[in-house]
């Protein structure tokens, strides 16, 4: 839609990847509650993170992830962990220089 990643994005027939996650990233740091409920998919999700299905051993990669964006369908739920916010903006303050 913007972009910013290469890839393409099309409409699903059925919910793609539904209900509550936990997503961990892949360079180590912070977890973070999410969920996930879309019509949506596209070519490349991502791999930064690791999505997991609480009480499943049900796991994906997706999002991309840079030190300015976290792009991806999951919904974020911050307070289920302020130290995961207080990362992301502390690396986009370095970031800015």
């Amino acid at each position: 839609m913007a972009g910013w990643i290469p890839a393409k994005a099309f409409q699903t027939k059925k919910l793609s990847r539904f209900g509550y996650i936990e997503l961990t990233p892949q360079a180590g740091g912070a977890k973070i509650r999410g969920h996930e409920f879309h019509y949506f998919d596209t070519t490349d999700n991502g791999s930064d993170f690791v999505a997991k299905k609480p009480f499943r051993d049900v796991r994906w990669e997706c999002m991309h992830a840079s030190e300015r964006a976290l792009i991806g369908f999951p919904h974020l739920y911050y307070y289920s962990n302020p130290a995961f916010l207080a990362e992301r903006l502390e690396q986009y303050i370095e970031a800015r220089g």
